[in-house]
């Protein structure tokens, strides 16, 4: 039961943003008026822990933080411009941001929902009392039911996963002392190293009492130097032990769509009808990237949050150039399992309607 959709998309809920876009054509001066209903944002460039599977190794975990004026430009003009939501995440860890809980008092004072991906060991109660009532959910990145597995896969100490399972334990019981509406779930990405304790985890974090628990595929990095090979088709038998799970207060999400895509050998959608539009990435340098698999690339560089305003950004010259690219570009050039996968199949059935579809 998959009743926060993390295996499908949610852009229908935006249909008014939705028919801009579609009213616009191909006419650059009613696209760069749309904006961005999702947004990533990453607060530390820097991480404490070294993943095996991180798609972002390439950029070296620089000590970097994301400048905080800057920062504060950038979500009041969001704000106006109609960004919904922000999650944090990226490079690196995002509580490790010395900042961290302003920007998410001025994130959702200026109308933001707020989020976080995060591998929870900075997570801590002195966090959560201060800043868990303004956060609509934490997505946990637990890849491991021991700290001797942990240790392998996240490449941290052993104390570092009895550390996130406390937090998770304390942020359950935050969440219920206080009646916050924040969501609590737990991500497991599943490898070759973990795949015996995956039910061992989803019966432990719902036994604790988290509101989902979501196994996924790894997906490989445009750039990344990590290369994982993994036959997805022998781990199918999961999907049934997974899914059994959920029950009215827990939802076990074993993501069988996009494990499916993974498997798949191409996408039933040509082009990125996404990109540059509903959704963008802030890199802890400041610089606004139109998608999240090219970081680093400057051709995906619209401008920088700390030397312009965002809407000058975004309506600029580098963005416009970005979707005149993008419309050549193939699909086969991008990241498998992206972001927006099943965003581009809902917009691309859309763009393309069946024989006789006036038959609702």
């Amino acid at each position: 039961m998959d009743k926060f959709r993390v295996d499908d998309q949610k852009i229908f809920y935006f249909p008014d943003r939705i028919a801009q876009w579609m009213e616009a054509g191909n006419k650059w001066e009613k696209l760069k008026k749309v904006y961005p209903i999702y947004m990533e944002v990453s607060p530390s460039a820097s991480c404490n822990h070294r993943c095996i599977f991180c798609a972002l190794d390439y950029l070296g975990f620089k000590k970097k933080f994301l400048d905080f004026g800057a920062y504060l430009r950038f979500v009041k003009a969001a704000s106006r411009k109609g960004v919904k939501s922000i999650m944090f995440g990226g490079e690196g860890e995002p509580l490790m941001h010395p900042r961290i809980g302003e920007m998410i008092t001025e994130t959702k004072g200026h109308g933001i929902d707020v989020a976080f991906t995060t591998n929870g060991s900075l997570m801590t109660p002195g966090f959560l009392d201060a800043n868990m009532s303004d956060i609509s959910w934490f997505k946990i990145s637990l890849d491991a039911a021991s700290a001797e597995t942990h240790v392998k896969i996240h490449r941290t100490n052993k104390k570092d996963f009895h550390k996130i399972i406390s937090n998770i334990k304390y942020a359950v019981a935050l969440k219920k002392k206080k009646k916050y509406n924040c969501s609590i779930g737990v991500q497991l990405l599943l490898l070759k190293q973990n795949y015996k304790e995956v039910l061992c985890l989803a019966e432990t974090v719902k036994k604790i009492g988290i509101d989902y628990f979501v196994v996924k595929p790894y997906s490989q990095g445009l750039y990344s130097r990590n290369k994982l090979k993994i036959d997805y088709k022998k781990f199918k038998y999961l999907e049934n032990q997974i899914n059994k799970l959920s029950n009215r207060k827990f939802s076990s999400v074993f993501r069988g769509q996009a494990f499916e895509t993974a498997i798949a050998k191409g996408t039933d959608y040509k082009y990125c009808h996404s990109v540059p539009f509903f959704w963008a990435y802030i890199m802890a340098n400041g610089d606004v990237h139109t998608c999240s698999a090219f970081l680093g690339n400057k051709k995906f560089i619209a401008g920088n949050i700390k030397h312009q305003d965002f809407d000058v950004i975004w309506e600029g010259k580098k963005r416009m150039l970005n979707w005149k690219m993008l419309k050549k570009m193939s699909i086969n050039s991008c990241r498998r399992n992206c972001r927006m996968d099943k965003v581009n199949n809902y917009l691309d059935k859309i763009l393309n309607p069946v024989p006789n579809h006036t038959f609702i």
